[in-house]
């Protein structure tokens, strides 16, 4: 593939972030990379504090309130009979 010109490192930047999972995306453009080494630093500590984050969030009850044998399905032996 040949390009007419090239494209400048902060360009190639610009267009890595605006691909990058939302989230991340959202928090790096706010610091606004002007080269890879930059954007790779940004991304990999948002990933780790997004990480960070959902392994510290409570995890959700099956059921609220409900115990596990009350949220099954009954056996089809049971349920047709």
């Amino acid at each position: 593939m040949q390009c007419p010109e090239k494209l400048s490192e902060q360009l190639a930047v610009q267009i890595c972030a605006n691909n990058l999972d939302p989230q991340i995306a959202t928090h790096i453009g706010t610091a606004n990379p002007q080269n890879f080494d930059a954007l790779v630093s940004k991304a990999s500590n948002e990933e780790r504090q997004l990480a960070r984050q959902r392994n510290t969030q409570p995890k959700r009850e099956e059921g609220k309130g409900q115990s596990r044998k009350e949220n099954q399905w009954p056996p089809l032996s049971k349920a047709q009979g």
